[in-house]
């Protein structure tokens, strides 16, 4: 009988361990969900076919430090499913970055206004599900014949420390460095509009020396030209698996 009763209180005591853990890490996307809430789900929010329906979209966030790769939707003959390309940022001081293969279609820059989409977590990573208020035209693609709304599926793979304490403030503060929230749209306009306004140069600032101009662009076009290599060198390794594989038949 004893045997049991212990048995019994071991039981019950891993279970409210567990299910402590599991109310605390629930604690944390609560927060995150308050902060960031997620859109009514509609079709729209997967394709470009479907028009948004403003009255569904609950929570908006405001691109604090550009940089971060966004696709387009896809096309054949009409516009079709949203492609919300997966980018991961380490919050561990080094703010690195990780994406799929590939060259993005663009980057997105700050002050950009982009619609909460989802909110999701894996593991570590706090996920937030983006999609540009509008349609976006990048700067570098205004020739296009087309353009969509830009999607992104931003994530901040936080270190483990961070989120054993459940510290749901250090988590809002970190992922507001990136991307700050806001409730309605026309609160977020307003503040990319004034960080637009921030970022136009005094005409008592100094101007930047023609030698540091140059370096910058040096640096971008270097960059350019190493994307341009890289997608270069896919297409040639696709062709070669190609010819092995038409070879092997």
């Amino acid at each position: 009988m004893k045997r049991v009763l212990v048995s019994l209180l071991a039981a019950a005591f891993l279970f409210g361990a567990g299910s402590s853990s599991a109310g605390e890490q629930r604690g944390i996307m609560d927060a995150v969900i308050e902060e960031y809430p997620p859109a009514v789900w509609h079709r729209a929010l997967d394709t470009a076919y479907e028009e948004p329906q403003p009255e569904k979209m609950r929570g908006y966030a405001v691109v604090e430090r550009g940089g971060i790769p966004a696709e387009r939707a896809t096309f054949f003959i009409s516009w079709s499913d949203y492609d919300y390309r997966g980018v991961v940022v380490r919050m561990d001081g080094s703010d690195r970055m990780s994406t799929r293969r590939g060259a993005p279609y663009t980057w997105l820059a700050r002050g950009d206004v982009m619609v909460v989409a989802g909110v999701k977590q894996f593991r570590d990573t706090v996920y937030l599900k983006l999609i540009s208020s509008d349609v976006y035209v990048p700067e570098n693609r205004r020739d296009d014949k087309r353009h969509s709304r830009v999607t992104v599926m931003l994530g901040f793979k936080f270190p483990k420390d961070v989120m054993k304490k459940q510290d749901a403030e250090a988590v809002l503060q970190a992922m507001g460095g990136w991307v700050k929230p806001f409730k309605g749209l026309a609160a977020a306009n307003s503040y990319a509009e004034s960080l637009a306004v921030a970022s136009v140069p005094s005409e008592k600032a100094p101007p930047v020396s023609k030698e540091g101009d140059e370096r910058l662009r040096s640096i971008e076009q270097r960059i350019d030209a190493a994307r341009r290599d890289l997608e270069s060198a896919e297409k040639e390794l696709k062709g070669i698996k190609g010819e092995g594989a038409a070879g092997s038949k």
